[in-house]
């Protein structure tokens, strides 16, 4: 069960890297006005650690109206 399960999860990672990809490729060769803005958007999440976006996100959060950090959407398990 875990290694496939394991090869399920490599598997949907790999399509979805593939899709996204060749649609920021084909965006970034299209676009040549806004190129390097989006060439420096998608490549900020290779820069950033994860604990730097979940503070930012923790920090965002608490900046929009009605405290979202609260949810119960947010961080609790379903029964």
């Amino acid at each position: 069960d875990a290694a496939l399960n394991s090869l399920r999860t490599a598997t949907d990672a790999t399509v979805l890297a593939m899709v996204l990809g060749v649609l920021s490729s084909v965006a970034l060769t299209r676009l040549r006005r806004t190129a390097e803005l989006m060439d420096v958007a998608l490549m900020l999440p290779l820069g950033v650690s994860a604990v730097t976006v979940g503070f930012g996100y923790l920090v965002t959060l608490d900046a929009l109206p009605g405290d979202l950090r609260t949810s119960p959407l947010l961080g609790r398990e379903r029964p």
